[in-house]
């Protein structure tokens, strides 16, 4: 046999397929407590008094709900457009993001590319290739070749000693 506790929905709780053993209170009338010169008072609540025929109270309750659904109407259409134009607003935002990061890495490509060109720039020796006539270093233009580049050579080779060197006794 169960506990007292097993069975506390009472006689609904012995019917066969019945799941909450509580049904009975769910489906008891609602009750109200209230307190009058210190005693406590449970009264039923009482349901409002239904005027007219079902039929009635069908077409009454049809005519709100197409009232209202009437009222909602201007309302769909209007956010039909707000969405559509919420939509467009996103796929707008979405592109700028777009632009803006083809930018950014665009950027990105352009320094990745000026700084291999530095490497380069950098890695090349800094001696520059001497000529084999008088051991100075190719200038860079062809007229700075023609013009003055043997003159400068002139200017810039030693003059011959005038002197005796030392340990030479004259």
């Amino acid at each position: 046999m169960g506990s007292p506790r097993s069975n506390p929905g009472g006689s609904c709780s012995k019917k066969k397929g019945v799941v909450s053993y509580y049904l009975d209170s769910v489906v008891a009338p609602l009750k109200t407590l209230n307190s009058k010169e210190g005693v406590l008072l449970l009264e039923e609540v009482k349901a409002p008094k239904i005027q007219g025929t079902l039929e009635e109270r069908l077409q009454t309750l049809e005519d709100t709900t197409s009232s209202w659904r009437k009222r909602f109407e201007p309302y769909e259409a209007r956010i039909k457009d707000l969405e559509e134009k919420y939509v467009h607003t996103v796929s707008q935002l979405d592109k700028f993001q777009a632009l803006m990061w083809d930018v950014e890495n665009q950027n990105c490509a352009y320094e990745y590319l000026f700084k291999k060109i530095a490497e380069v720039a950098s890695t090349k020796y800094i001696d520059l290739p001497l000529s084999f006539y008088n051991g100075r270093p190719y200038p860079w233009k062809l007229e700075e070749w023609e013009a003055h580049y043997e003159d400068n050579d002139a200017k810039e080779e030693d003059p011959a000693p005038t002197t005796q060197a030392w340990g030479n006794s004259t």
